[in-house]
């Protein structure tokens, strides 16, 4: 698969998962951290995964 993500640490994301981000991203679910990174191997603290589910609920909610 050739999916290449808009993150710039792209090389550390696993190719299975990249599509599934990259969509994330597009519906504005996800927009990763400082430096344009998504960070993959990193934990998400409390707050970016209360921010994603929000974003996700306000995303569901809209496309009904």
């Amino acid at each position: 698969d050739s999916t290449q993500s808009s993150f710039a640490d792209d090389a550390d994301i696993p190719n299975w998962a990249k599509g599934y981000i990259q969509s994330a991203v597009w519906h504005g679910v996800l927009v990763g951290r400082e430096g344009k990174r998504f960070v993959p191997d990193a934990r998400a603290t409390r707050a970016e995964a209360a921010v994603a589910l929000l974003r996700l609920w306000k995303t569901a909610s809209t496309n009904g």
